[in-house]
């Protein structure tokens, strides 16, 4: 079955079942039903699910303190290795930065992203969670003085 949602497809089902019943509703019985098949997927080992959790560091020749079990003991426990391991063992199609950027250079953090992707085309996510630093007037304080 396909991955995209079509609300017209699912209104049709539904008043074909005698119901009528809210886009939510319709999502979440959608969503519950993909799920289920995912479930089904993971049981009959058609789909592996690893989950890691490492260092991400600008700092590349740094010794990894966080993942380095992920790493060859032969060759080298750096940051950067971890980063080329990501790109090169797990390849991954999607990559969710979190709020990462905030702790980053932005030249520090595209370069890491790069390197997290050189083994070709990711779609990276992010958010900062400091915007209201940089914009005037998401903070009450910046009204003190009116």
């Amino acid at each position: 079955s396909s991955g995209k949602w079509c609300i017209g497809q699912l209104v049709r089902q539904a008043v074909e079942r005698g119901t009528v019943p809210s886009v939510l509703d319709l999502m979440v019985g959608n969503f519950q039903e993909k799920f289920a098949e995912f479930r089904k997927m993971v049981h009959r080992k058609e789909l592996e699910i690893q989950v890691h959790h490492c260092e991400v560091s600008p700092n590349w020749e740094r010794l990894c303190k966080i993942g380095r079990h992920l790493l060859p003991e032969s060759g080298p426990q750096t940051n950067g290795a971890i980063l080329d391991l990501i790109s090169t063992r797990y390849q991954p199609y999607t990559v969710s930065w979190s709020n990462v950027q905030d702790y980053m250079p932005p030249r520090a953090f595209h370069a890491t992203a790069r390197r997290v992707s050189a083994h070709g085309d990711v779609i990276h996510s992010g958010y900062s969670m400091n915007w209201v630093a940089w914009v005037y007037g998401t903070s009450v304080t910046d009204y003190l003085n009116c």
